[in-house]
């Protein structure tokens, strides 16, 4: 899953887990093993690390969610590795670079991209804030309001935009990317790196964030911790900092919210094979039209067979009706008030 090939003194590192090069428990250490030798390797004086497949990495892989023992090492190890390194590293992107796939690249001292590139940090839409430092580095090197905007919305941005956040040191077109890395590599090599700066805020910038966003996120938890830490990471040590991060990933993890916001994640790709949208009007439409509740009007049209499942209900609730997707549905919500194991 992870490949080691020279180039011109440098060692260049590929992810190669098909389909989107998720960072599952062989690619981070595989990874932190390809570092640890190309450091120990007095031959090579830089690294690069790319992803196969046009792709750099999608980030955690959704068949480890939950599973604790898959947890080691973690990725926050190799980025750490990373930033102790005695050699640049430089990482190279196209396709995707989302979520733990660009807390890796964060962590690297350079950064290049070729169209097509997306790029986000996802986790709050599953319930969760970064795990692996994304709070932390990522407003040191955007700042604070492109930051909170970034990791509390999930939402996906181009390489264009990245390098006018000065996220990516340079663009490129896609066949030229391990050429445009390299030659990153040695300016970076050549130049003494800047140290990470601190990031200079607006002490209010926070508190009117919050403020803005209190009736959007009513009881949801992610999204607030998310702010806290990139508070954290404008105001604090970076020792604070990462450990806020930790226990707050920590705290989320084990929150009925990211249960629940995980199986919708899981419902919406079995949804999206089993045909839904052919269904998804007539199921809102039935829901609306009973008088009873959202889960009572599912049982209904499941057993009229106008929706295959309770799946089904939950995301057309969410999708198409506002139901708050961190309660998981209404068919999700009464299984969960009645005590009953979901799967």
């Amino acid at each position: 899953m992870i490949h080691i090939e020279r180039f011109d003194g440098a060692a260049v590192i590929a992810i190669d887990h098909p389909p989107v090069n998720a960072t599952s428990q062989a690619v981070r250490q595989g990874l932190l093993d390809a570092l640890a030798s190309a450091i120990a390797d007095d031959t090579i004086g830089g690294i690069v690390i790319i992803g196969r497949h046009d792709r750099f990495s999608a980030g955690g892989d959704v068949r480890e969610l939950g599973n604790t023992a898959l947890n080691r090492p973690s990725l926050r190890d190799s980025i750490a590795l990373i930033e102790r390194s005695p050699k640049p590293v430089v990482a190279a992107m196209t396709g995707v670079a989302l979520g733990g796939g660009l807390e890796l690249a964060l962590g690297c001292q350079a950064r290049v991209g070729a169209d097509p590139l997306k790029l986000g940090l996802p986790e709050v839409t599953l319930g969760v804030i970064p795990g692996a430092g994304g709070t932390q580095r990522l407003p040191r090197i955007v700042g604070a309001q492109a930051a909170l905007d970034i990791a509390t919305t999930g939402r996906h941005f181009s390489a264009r935009e990245a390098h006018a956040l000065g996220l990516l040191d340079a663009l490129c077109e896609q066949g030229r990317l391990l050429e445009t890395a390299l030659l990153q590599l040695r300016s970076v090599r050549t130049n003494e790196p800047a140290p990470r700066s601190e990031v200079t805020v607006d002490p209010d910038v926070f508190a009117r964030y919050r403020e803005s966003r209190r009736a959007q996120w009513e009881g949801q938890l992610a999204p607030w911790l998310i702010v806290d830490a990139i508070e954290y990471a404008c105001t604090r040590t970076p020792e604070q900092g990462f450990a806020f991060e930790r226990q707050a990933y920590e705290r989320c993890q084990t929150s009925p919210q990211r249960a629940a916001l995980a199986y919708l994640f899981a419902a919406r790709r079995r949804a999206g094979k089993d045909g839904l949208e052919a269904r998804a009007q007539a199921i809102a439409d039935g829901l609306c039209e009973h008088s009873g509740s959202f889960a009572d009007a599912g049982d209904g049209l499941i057993a009229s067979g106008v929706a295959l499942n309770a799946e089904e209900i939950d995301i057309v609730a969410v999708d198409r009706l506002g139901f708050a997707a961190h309660l998981g549905g209404p068919m999700y919500r009464r299984t969960l008030l009645r005590g009953e194991l979901v799967h």
